[in-house]
Order: C-alpha cells, then sequence, then structure tokens
C-alpha cells in the first residue's frame, strides 16, 4: 500500500502557504508528505533516489503547487519528472496541479484541471485534498507502483460498507459540518475552458450576512477586505475577496477573536489589523500573518503602546514610516512601524491628562504625510461622552507634534483628506462638512443627518457616505447629491483606489440593515 495519500511538491518561496495545508492535512488525518515533517527520515538519505520514489511510486496523489519558482529550481524539476513519470501509468488522475500563477508547466498538459490557489484558502485546499482522497479508490501496492490492478478493485467491492476507519468517517462529517463541498465553491478549473468554473454571485450587493468591523480596499483596488468578530460557533475573523468578480480569495479562521481596523500598508503587500490586544500585519493576498527577517510573526501586544488595550482605529502614514493608534480613553499615539515602539503622544496641552477622556473614533494622514487630522473629542471623565466632547477633530503636525487646528465642537466619527490634501471631510453627529484645513473654515455642508463614515473617490471628485441614511454619492464640490446605493443604516464605507467599486458594511443586529459586507461596481 502507498505510504502517503498525497505528497505536496512546491518551490521555497510559497512554504508558508503550503505549511498551512500540510498542518491542516494532519488535522483532518490525511497521511501526507512534506519535507519539514520528515527531516530525521530524510537526514542521511540519498535523496534523488528516496524523492523519486516518494513522488513516483509512494503516494496516492501529488499535489503539484505551479509558481514561476517552481519550474525553475532543481529539486523541484526532479520532483516535478517522478509525478509526471507516474502519470504514464494506466491508472486515475494522481497529479493534481494548484496554482498560485499561469506559469506552463513543462510535460503537464493545459488541459489538466487545476485549482486556482489565488482564490482558495489552504483550509479549503486541505479540504479538497481530504474530499479527493476519500472518494479514490482503495489502493493497494500489487505492482510496486502504488496502482490499484483490477483484483485489488474485486476485493475493495466484496469489502462490507464499514471498511472505512473511526478517521475517515469523522473527516467526512467533520467536513460535511463545515458545509465545504467541491459543487458549493466550485473551485475546479479547466485550462482548455480558458478559466475557472465558479458558482456565479451577482454583479452587486451582499457579500455576507455576518457580523462586519471592517472593510479596506487593496491599494491596486483589486481586492477587498473584511475583518469579522470570531466566536466559539463563527470562526471567519478575515475575509479577502476579489473586488471585480466578488469572489472569496482567502479566509482566516480564529476563535473568540475581535478583529477590526483593517489598513492597507503603503507598499500594497501587506494590511495591519487589531485582534483583541494583539497588532497583527497579515498579506494582502492570503491574510497570513507575516514574518520578519528573523522568521517571527509580525505580532506585537498593542499595551506596548498604549494603557487601554481598546484601540478604535489606525492610520499608516504614506511613506509607511509611522503608525497612528487610536484608543477609547487614551488619545492617538504615533508608533515607529519598523522599531515597534512609540516616538509621541498627541494631547492637547490645555487638558488634564487625569481628567479627561481622549476617544478616537478615526484618523487620517494627508497625503503628503506632514499632517493627522484625529476625530472624537475630549471630555470630563465623570460625565456621560456623548454631547460633552469639546474637541470633535484636531489637526495635528506630525513633525513638530504640534496642535494645528480645531475643527468641530461635537463628536466625530470619521475624518478624510481628499487627494490632493486641498480639504478636509468630517462625518458627525449633525451631518457632513468639508473645511480648509489652512484656516479651518468651513467649505461646505452636505447632509444634516447622523452620519459614521465618509471616504473620496481617488480623483478627489465624489464624496461616500454612510450613516443614518443609507450609502450616498455626492459632488465634493457643489454638495449636491449625485446617487444613493442604499438606504439602510451602515457603519462603514470605503472607496476603491482605482474608483472602480465602493463597499459598506454594518457591525450590529440591532440596525435596519442587518449584519454583513456589501460591493458595488461604480458605473
Amino acid at each position: 500500500m502507498a505510504k502517503y495519500s498525497v505528497c505536496l511538491s512546491f518551490a521555497g518561496e510559497q512554504r508558508q502557504y503550503v505549511k498551512e495545508v500540510a498542518d491542516r492535512l494532519k488535522a483532518l488525518g490525511i497521511s501526507y508528505f512534506y519535507d519539514e515533517d520528515e527531516l530525521a527520515d530524510l537526514w542521511g538519505k540519498e535523496l534523488t533516489e528516496h524523492l523519486d520514489d516518494i513522488y513516483r511510486k509512494n503516494s496516492r496523489f501529488c499535489v503539484m503547487f505551479v509558481s514561476t519558482e517552481y519550474v525553475e529550481k532543481m529539486w523541484t524539476i526532479h520532483e516535478r519528472r517522478s509525478a509526471l513519470a507516474r502519470r504514464l501509468t494506466p491508472e486515475t488522475e494522481y497529479v493534481l496541479p494548484a496554482r498560485f500563477d499561469d506559469t506552463d508547466v513543462p510535460g503537464l498538459p493545459p488541459s489538466v484541471g487545476f485549482i486556482d490557489l489565488r482564490r482558495t484558502t489552504p483550509g479549503q485546499l486541505a479540504e479538497l485534498i481530504a474530499i479527493k482522497c476519500d472518494r479514490a479508490e482503495d489502493w493497494v501496492v500489487s505492482n510496486g507502483a502504488g496502482i490499484p490492478t483490477q483484483g485489488d478493485k474485486e476485493q475493495r467491492d466484496a469489502e462490507p460498507v464499514e471498511r472505512d476507519g473511526p478517521a475517515v468517517r469523522n473527516r467526512r462529517r467533520a467536513l460535511s459540518r463545515r458545509g465545504f463541498v467541491i459543487g458549493s465553491l466550485g473551485l475546479i478549473g479547466a485550462g482548455a475552458a480558458g478559466g475557472m468554473a465558479w458558482v456565479m454571485w451577482p454583479k452587486a450587493g451582499k457579500l455576507t450576512s455576518d457580523d462586519t468591523t471592517g472593510i479596506a480596499f487593496s491599494r491596486d483596488g483589486g481586492m477587498l477586505i473584511s475583518t469579522h468578530r470570531a466566536t466559539s460557533n463563527f470562526e471567519r475573523m478575515v475575509r479577502i475577496w476579489d473586488a471585480g468578480t466578488r469572489y472569496p480569495l482567502a479566509e482566516v479562521d480564529g476563535r473568540n477573536v475581535l478583529v477590526r481596523n483593517p489598513v492597507v500598508h503603503p507598499d500594497g503587500k501587506s494590511f495591519v489589523t487589531n485582534e483583541t490586544i494583539d497588532l497583527v500585519r497579515r498579506d494582502v493576498r492570503t491574510g497570513i500573518i507575516v514574518k520578519d527577517k528573523y522568521g517571527f510573526e509580525e505580532k506585537t501586544d498593542l499595551r506596548h503602546f498604549a494603557a487601554d488595550p481598546e484601540i478604535t482605529c489606525f492610520a499608516i502614514s504614506p511613506d509607511g514610516v509611522l503608525l497612528a493608534v487610536g484608543t477609547s480613553t487614551d488619545g492617538p499615539s504615533l508608533v515607529d512601524i519598523a522599531g515597534r515602539k512609540v516616538v509621541a503622544h498627541l494631547i492637547p496641552e490645555r487638558y488634564d491628562i487625569d481628567r479627561a477622556v481622549r476617544s478616537v473614533t478615526g484618523m487620517a494622514f494627508s497625503p503628503d504625510g506632514k499632517r493627522l487630522a484625529v476625530a472624537g473629542g475630549i471630555a470630563p471623565r465623570d460625565k456621560d461622552w456623548i454631547g460633552m466632547a469639546e474637541n470633535g477633530c484636531t489637526v495635528w503636525d506630525i513633525t513638530e507634534r504640534r496642535a494645528l487646528l480645531s475643527l468641530l465642537a461635537e463628536p466625530t466619527n470619521s475624518v478624510a483628506f481628499d487627494p490632493a490634501g486641498d480639504a478636509i471631510a468630517t462625518a458627525g453627529e449633525t451631518g457632513v462638512r468639508l473645511w480648509d484645513p489652512g484656516t479651518g473654515a468651513v467649505m461646505a455642508t452636505f447632509i444634516g443627518e447622523q452620519t459614521h463614515s465618509l471616504a473620496f473617490s481617488p480623483d478627489g471628485r465624489t464624496l461616500l457616505t454612510g450613516g443614518a441614511t443609507g450609502v450616498r454619492f455626492w459632488d465634493a464640490g457643489t454638495g449636491r447629491l449625485k446617487r444613493e446605493l442604499s438606504d439602510n443604516y451602515v457603519h462603514l464605507v470605503a472607496f476603491s483606489p482605482d474608483g472602480k467599486a465602493v463597499a459598506a458594511a454594518t457591525r450590529h443586529s440591532n440596525t435596519k440593515l442587518s449584519p454583513g459586507c456589501w460591493l458595488w461596481p461604480v458605473e
């Protein structure tokens, strides 16, 4: 009998993804070959012969993780040749391609069905592998190559139904409970057909009905990141969506974790989230935690940045050097991202630190990175917060660490600079206003109702708002209402950097709009 149900062939550049697949396969009870888990066995062996046995003879399936690096590396070329040699034998499929990109693989016909890893999480792939293994015919190594003969098939057919052991039955029940079946996501693709066979989603509207705590677009506008509250019953805490097709590209699971405030790094490769009391940096494509040059996960206890770990919002400077951290009681702090240390606390001098609540609800750096607009307010600790703010939005000089302007004397929920840095928009309890960042004068008033979130279009001509009046588009120059997408209550809105889509989300179920995340194309 073959030693492994599946062997994993990949380039080192994709090790982090493949390791997560291997970990999930282990949890599912699937026997697999993953080199790092076999170090003791590999030690001292003649590897060219040993690996040829694994990839050509001693596995039921070989998952080939295709990438540009995969077709160029010496050892992966050796593994690939062994695996493809197995395809010459008269049996069912053996090589299972899983693609990180569209690189052609010598010897592998383009008509072979594949999984697109740009749209598949490691956990989803592992579960597909488990389904594949469970559905495969039992194999008996009768001919030295792990190939089932006709006699093997007859023996299998004569066996009682209970031939599946407890591990297989439990695995099937677990996969059934998760509701993850091939037909539900349509992840199988066919190169000959020129694309992936996906289940169709509507072109606009709701992506998920889950309680959504944050949304952010990738720098190129191609992906939407949504964060959620993970509980013992709901495990999804981070999702990454294709903004064009609306398909889920990646999901990160967790339990009893509150994930909020996704902010994409200026390099476009990663994003930062607040996960309970940790500041976590994740890969923007996979959602996997990024590792530093020493191999450690980029995860930092937020209590290093503020006495109050109740982080309310983040903002990253355009050069990627500083992280502005806002809390519910400790005001904003500036953190050196590379050194992971606080370099300044931004507190107005005239307020008594011990008696004032410095609640931050939103922050935005100016496009040149020289100023930081902070939404929120300051109120006496022994009085109610609502209606007690003395300072709703403050503009700070980042270099000199001093307050330049106080724009609004009411609780403010969100703030944004226009792309040119010529205006500041605030969303508060009484509506939306545009301000002159030089003088602090009101330039325009758009709406007179409670507004929670706002965002400028990339060209600065349109202002997107979300709140009690729903999702609306406004002419940023005249204040004229241009379009309404929804009249339901929303907490969060975002405009894609390419201007092709907008997103909205709500966090609570006690509003007219049920929890969830929405995505609309901009026509």
